[in-house]
């Protein structure tokens, strides 16, 4: 079974319904938190929030922002 990682800043607001989701599907998810700007250039795009889901031997299948 897939397994995700959301990355957003730690605070309510564009990121609050991915959040909301993924625990009402009862999915397996962690949650990260970059320092921002210093992790910018890390991120597609260079913008959050970031949603990546990850195959059962821990290979990002599929990112999306």
């Amino acid at each position: 079974m897939a397994s995700y990682v959301f990355r957003y800043f730690n605070t309510i607001g564009y990121g609050e319904t991915t959040r909301l989701l993924l625990t009402a599907a009862k999915v397996e998810w962690t949650e990260e938190h970059p320092e921002w700007p210093q992790e910018k250039s890390n991120q597609p795009f260079g913008r959050l929030p970031v949603l990546i889901e990850r195959s059962i031997d821990g290979s990002p299948d599929l990112v999306l922002s």
